[in-house]
């Protein structure tokens, strides 16, 4: 996110990776303990998607409230940082839907639930508390989105939004907390497993 647009595509290829490191690392029932699993209902996914929707259009309109469309706003910020990446002056906004939107709906937010609420949660499961492990779960992932808010490379260097880049990490955060509180609904509910020590195939 930081570096080049020739790198950027990376950035997508992370994602895809953290899709696919359950697979490469671990069995049938470690990835069952992570959640990947058929759901035996589909009812929770409606709520999931509502607060989901929820929170997304409380912060879009937090952004608006305190920074109208200034460099402050993180939905400006992340809007400018995939326009960097290609020249989309000759894109209509139906193919920048297809070109961004898409990919950022699919890639992102499978490979970030699969890393962050799946495999790091559970890792640091074996280890700590449930609250605990969702609490440092839940900051790695506010900081994470530092890079799409907060932290600019620029011709100074790289800046620091101080303000909002903090606002942006705490409002990730709580978000995560919604997405860690929905993960142990699903996990609690449909997957009774007990604390055991190995997730990796022996």
């Amino acid at each position: 996110m930081l570096g080049p647009a020739t790198v950027q595509w990376m950035l997508p290829l992370g994602f895809v990776l953290m899709i696919a490191v359950p697979w490469m690392l671990l069995s049938s029932e470690g990835r069952r303990q992570i959640g990947l699993r058929a759901p035996s209902s589909f009812s929770p996914y409606f709520w999931a998607v509502l607060r989901g929707v929820t929170a997304a259009l409380a912060y879009f309109a937090l952004g608006k409230l305190l920074f109208f469309d200034g460099a402050d706003n993180w939905f400006m910020t992340v809007a400018s940082n995939y326009r960097s990446t290609m020249d989309t002056s000759r894109l209509s906004t139906a193919k920048l839907y297809l070109v961004f939107t898409l990919p950022a709906l699919l890639l992102s937010p499978i490979g970030e639930e699969i890393f962050f609420r799946g495999m790091l949660q559970r890792s640091l499961e074996e280890r700590l508390s449930v609250n605990a492990s969702t609490s440092i779960e839940c900051a790695a992932f506010g900081i994470v989105h530092l890079c799409h808010h907060g932290l600019a490379l620029g011709a100074a260097g790289v800046t620091i939004r101080f303000f909002s880049g903090a606002l942006w990490v705490v409002l990730m955060f709580l978000v995560a907390l919604l997405f860690a509180e929905i993960r142990n609904e699903a996990v609690h509910c449909f997957l009774p497993w007990h604390r055991t020590p190995h997730l990796m195939p022996q």
